[in-house]
């Protein structure tokens, strides 16, 4: 994978909101460092904000500002992107594992409410 492509799935990966939850401070300090290496324009910083919202839209065009911006050969970023990408998916990993260890059926009663009963009516 490209830096530039590391970069990018970071930023995407890390703007959904289980993400932000997850690691919040790693994440806005990785956003904040790209926004500094960036050329001071308004539209830089918006073209930033639209791809939180949409990665797959804004994509193309903030890739282009990034190379401009040589964010792509930055150690730093590079670094903390790798850092950020781990993070979230060691997050991912623990919560599968939480969700594995809930199993079972739906049979039996629940409460009051009696589920092999509903399944018969359905049937």
């Amino acid at each position: 994978m490209e830096y530039i492509d590391l970069i990018l799935k970071a930023l995407a990966t890390g703007a959904s909101k289980a993400a932000t939850k997850a690691v919040p401070d790693l994440y806005n300090s990785f956003k904040a460092l790209i926004k500094r290496k960036l050329p001071n324009q308004p539209t830089t910083t918006k073209l930033l904000e639209q791809h939180q919202q949409e990665p797959k839209t804004y994509e193309a065009p903030l890739k282009e500002k990034l190379i401009e911006a040589a964010v792509d050969k930055d150690e730093e970023i590079i670094n903390l992107a790798k850092k950020l990408l781990e993070q979230l998916e060691s997050k991912q990993e623990t919560g599968q594992n939480n969700v594995n260890n809930i199993g079972g059926d739906a049979k039996g009663n629940l409460g009051n409410f009696n589920i092999e009963r509903l399944n018969q009516n359905i049937s």
